[in-house]
């Protein structure tokens, strides 16, 4: 019996660490406890964790005008946060936005068109139709 208390006392200690280390995330990684681990398609073994992160260039006529990093795995949902980032370093704006299908979405294309960018978007069923 005083086994089986120690052991459950040691779950709860460790839930209760697992649950500080993810705060109001969703989830975290065992390998890096900064950072949420949505699985990613190359996973070797089921259950197999690691951190994903989307990096994002932006170019000008060859030239890097902009790096960012983010810990969501939907290139998407980092477009709006990586331009801003751009936007905020030049000293003038970007004339265009040309990018793939996965940011040909409504909510992009309004995002550019507010800035005064335009926008030269493919929605993500082009090429299928």
């Amino acid at each position: 019996m005083e086994n089986e208390l120690e052991e459950a006392d040691l779950r709860k200690r460790i839930h209760e660490g697992q649950a500080e280390i993810c705060g109001d995330r969703g989830e975290y990684s065992k390998i890096d406890s900064l950072v949420p681990s949505p699985p990613y398609a190359d996973q070797r073994m089921p259950g197999d964790l690691r951190p994903v992160y989307n990096s994002q260039v932006g170019s000008e006529k060859q030239y890097i005008t902009g790096v960012s990093v983010h810990q969501n795995s939907n290139d998407g949902s980092c477009f709006k946060n990586h331009m801003e980032q751009i936007i905020s370093l030049l000293l003038d704006k970007p004339q265009k936005g040309i990018v793939d299908t996965i940011f040909g979405t409504e909510e992009i294309y309004e995002f550019l068109n507010g800035r005064k960018i335009e926008a030269l978007l493919k929605y993500p069923s082009y090429d299928k139709e």
